[in-house]
């Protein structure tokens, strides 16, 4: 899959990722952003399912100066602030029928209009979707539009659980090791195998979020710069086969 991912990721295509709450959809879009040649321009997330479906619009396009009653001033959407970069919108599945058509032409034609505006503007950003939920049987109930969902179906990639995936753990295990010490200036200078192990033989209900939480943790209770099993939280402790 990642060999699928990293030849979508040079090309300029939008793409969706499918999988499980924290299975890490955003991770992998992130990845795509950082190889493409879009990588030294924003990477921003706009999380749908945790707007009032009022506000996606105004988030996405923007808004001019009292479009509705709260709108004080003009505000800059999502796809302006991106400009060339990538834009990854999260649950996707939780846009209306009607938001859906409108960014079924951004998709296409690349033109959206600001909530209150009849400027039409251009979109230069490149749109990753993503959702926990499979779209297809969305589409049957109705509830996702046939013509997104073939639009963006073409370039479709199903993330499995982390359970699913161990080969992935240990180099997971070293990134977010890396990412978090950097984070919080911590030096660690040796990892232990029965740390790894541990993290292998765990099963991740709650996926590559969980595991990141994890290793936050851990690099934050480093003990000498090493990372051991009892760094770990005591529920991964107890967890592991």
């Amino acid at each position: 899959m990642l060999e699928r991912l990293d030849v979508a990721a040079r090309h300029d295509v939008t793409i969706l990722l499918i999988g499980e709450t924290g299975s890490g959809k955003t991770h992998l879009a992130r990845l795509i952003h950082e190889s493409s040649e879009r990588r030294k321009e924003p990477f921003l997330t706009v999380a749908c399912g945790a707007l009032p479906r009022d506000l996606i619009e105004s988030e996405l396009f923007g808004h001019v100066k009292g479009a509705f009653t709260s709108a004080h001033a003009d505000k800059q959407g999502k796809f302006v602030a991106a400009g060339r970069g990538t834009i990854l919108l999260d649950e996707i599945d939780a846009l209306s029928p009607e938001q859906q058509v409108k960014l079924l032409r951004v998709i296409e034609r690349g033109l959206f209009e600001p909530v209150g505006s009849n400027e039409t503007m251009q979109v230069e950003a490149r749109i990753i979707a993503a959702s926990n939920l499979e779209l297809q049987p969305l589409v049957e109930q109705g509830r996702f539009r046939p013509d997104l969902y073939y639009r963006l179906n073409t370039r479709t990639f199903s993330i499995p659980p982390l359970r699913q995936r161990l080969p992935d753990v240990e180099p997971l295990v070293r990134y977010f090791v890396h990412l978090h010490a950097a984070s919080h200036k911590i030096d660690v200078v040796n990892i232990t195998d029965e740390f790894v192990d541990r993290l292998v033989s765990y099963p991740w209900p709650g996926n590559v979020r969980e595991m990141e939480n994890a290793i936050r943790s851990a690099v934050i209770y480093c003990k000498d710069g090493e990372l051991s099993v009892d760094t770990l939280p005591p529920n991964i402790i107890a967890g592991a086969g």
